[in-house]
């Protein structure tokens, strides 16, 4: 019995932190909002040039502080991917080109524009 009263209230505290935890999130979303509101040279619209200067690769800086966001590289690289490709050319293709690993029965596919894969990657 005392093991259940120690678990519950080490879980209360543990969403008591949570929730705090969230309340901090939304306070620095708000925060960040009015940041961008105040600044107009900061507009969503605005161009950010990604990969190495010099790179001619561009998403808007909505898109690039959405992928900025993210919690890590990989999770950053899909939002950009998301922005710089559109669905179908995702799903026609792969990301170096060639067959299947999975079909080898399947066609051939057109590789990703590598320029732009060596912007998000930083990689050749």
């Amino acid at each position: 019995m005392h093991k259940l009263l120690s678990d519950d209230r080490s879980l209360k505290q543990i969403l008591l932190n949570l929730s705090e935890d969230i309340k901090l999130v939304k306070r620095v979303q708000l925060n960040m909002l009015k940041a961008q509101e105040a600044n107009p040279a900061r507009q969503t619209n605005q161009q950010v040039e990604i990969g190495h200067q010099g790179s001619n690769v561009f998403v808007t800086q909505q898109q690039w502080d959405t992928a900025n966001s993210r919690d890590s590289y990989w999770s950053m690289s899909v939002s950009l991917i998301h922005a710089l490709f559109d669905t179908e050319v995702l799903l026609e293709s792969n990301l170096r080109g060639g067959l299947s690993k999975i079909d080898k029965n399947t066609p051939k596919r057109p590789a990703l524009n590598p320029h732009i894969v060596t912007a998000i990657t930083g990689k050749p």
